[in-house]
């Protein structure tokens, strides 16, 4: 069996990547913010929603909670909903 890797560039990681920012601006809160309640940086979080760098489970789990989501609640809105609109735009490759 092959293995099956996602690219960064590809429809479905560019979907996950304007979902990160969905879902944060629904949280009402800036990267700054959420780097502060992540303990991660303000780069890396830009990283994540720009899609120029992998997000694993764990993660998101983390992304989400400080957001105020629920992991299941993420998964099933990337799954059925028509990709979120942006209010910075679609995301932008670096």
């Amino acid at each position: 069996m092959r293995k099956r890797l996602v690219a960064l560039d590809s429809e479905p990681y560019r979907r996950f990547a304007a979902e990160l920012v969905a879902t944060r601006e629904r949280a009402g809160i800036t990267q700054r913010e959420l780097a502060k309640r992540t303990g991660w940086s303000q780069s890396q979080i830009a990283k994540h929603e720009l899609g120029a760098r992998r997000m694993d489970v764990v993660e998101l789990e983390i992304f989400c909670e400080a957001c105020g989501e629920s992991l299941e609640g993420f998964v099933r809105r990337l799954r059925t909903d028509p990709p979120p609109p942006s209010k910075s735009g679609p995301p932008k490759r670096i």
